[in-house]
């Protein structure tokens, strides 16, 4: 396993098209690294500078403080597992996965005995003489990762290497990409798109935007204090609701309170720490389980627009007043029937609020006490039918 570190990495494909911005970054030895993002947002392009299969730029590219700019792909000590299988469809499955030791020029017991190992490992041992075309979308993409282990790289990539599978093997192969890391040890950078993915497999999570990273850090550090409201925005299913709210003074020149949409009837104190004078616009982010739905009361007032049921969760999309996009909030247990329709009041968990300045950045988390100027406790938030 090696580290690699990004000094000032950057992509250009023609003047004026940057499409890699200057990242730096540092990754761990044995660290499990994902990036994330939208689509075009660079992060697969990165990945492939890492591999060798695009130039870079400008910049550095370090592993273990060795410089790799002008090494060729098969010099970096990187194996790469790409979204599309690229499996030699004429190979039984231990030929692809010795293919490249055998252009290694490795000894032949030598990859007899590494392919099967790995075979073992991945429980492919029973399928080596099958041809690709006999097996699952999970089994192949097993072969591919295999494929990989074998050469046993300094640094393996994974370049959205679940998104052709359907949604029960990508939380099978979720499963089985997190014990493979924890058996080997290995250095992993993956690229994903999905969220999930990238919440429950990275020990550390890279947010990607316009070649940019937007914020590094452990998955519910992100998740709970997102840097700005791109980060706060893509990050969780369903998103942070974001609320416009503004700095005023109470009567008789009190303390700065944050005052939320009109008829939301909801004052929150502003931190001492955050810069604020009246008539300041700020932004509110409240994941959906840090609202709560009332039948009465000081609340934002809206209507039932539709609840998912997702099993295990249901999920409340509320319209309220004075807001363009309707609110996300996570039901409780004892939350009664709701059809569409229903009238309702959102009150906010004020102790679990995110706040972020005109300019979209975080500024402050609230740690305040909404619910005793309420009458209410958090376990009393439900709403009765």
């Amino acid at each position: 396993m090696s580290s690699v570190s990004l000094r000032g990495v950057s992509k250009v494909y023609a003047p004026g098209v940057r499409v890699i911005q200057g990242v730096d970054l540092d990754i761990a030895a044995g660290e499990f690294m994902v990036f994330v993002g939208p689509s075009g947002c660079g992060k697969s392009t990165l990945l492939r500078m890492v591999a060798g299969l695009e130039d870079i730029s400008g910049g550095e590219l370090l592993m273990d403080g060795r410089r790799m700019n002008d090494l060729a792909p098969a010099e970096r000590g990187v194996a790469m597992v790409f979204q599309s299988y690229a499996l030699y469809p004429h190979m039984s499955v231990f030929d692809n996965m010795a293919f490249g030791l055998r252009q290694a020029r490795m000894p032949r017991a030598e990859i007899d005995t590494l392919v099967r190992r790995t075979a073992a490992t991945l429980q492919l041992d029973a399928m080596l003489d099958r041809l690709p075309k006999a097996l699952s979308g999970g089994q192949r993409q097993r072969v591919a990762i295999g494929r990989c282990i074998v050469r046993q790289p300094r640094v393996f990539l994974f370049d959205e290497p679940l998104s052709n599978l359907d949604a029960a093997l990508r939380v099978q192969m979720r499963i089985e990409l997190a014990k493979l890391h924890r058996r080997l040890g290995c250095t992993v950078i993956y690229v994903t798109h999905d969220q999930v993915e990238a919440m429950t497999l990275g020990e550390r999570i890279a947010v990607f935007n316009a070649g940019r990273i937007e914020q590094v850090g452990a998955p519910l550090d992100l998740y709970a204090e997102p840097a700005n409201l791109f980060v706060a925005g893509f990050l969780g299913a369903p998103r942070m609701n974001l609320l416009p709210a503004m700095a005023q003074r109470a009567a008789g020149g009190g303390q700065l309170a944050l005052r939320l949409p009109t008829g939301a009837g909801l004052t929150l104190p502003v931190p001492p720490a955050c810069k604020a004078a009246a008539g300041d616009a700020f932004t509110l982010g409240l994941r959906p389980e840090h609202l709560y739905l009332v039948s009465h009361g000081s609340g934002l007032a809206g209507q039932v627009e539709l609840v998912e049921h997702l099993g295990d969760s249901r999920i409340a999309y509320v319209r309220c007043q004075g807001l363009e996009t309707p609110l996300a909030v996570r039901l409780r247990e004892l939350d009664g029937h709701l059809p569409p329709g229903t009238p309702v009041r959102l009150l906010p968990d004020g102790s679990r609020c995110n706040l972020f300045d005109a300019q979209g950045r975080a500024v402050a988390l609230l740690r305040g006490d909404a619910h005793a100027s309420h009458g209410l406790t958090p376990q009393h938030h439900y709403f009765q039918a």
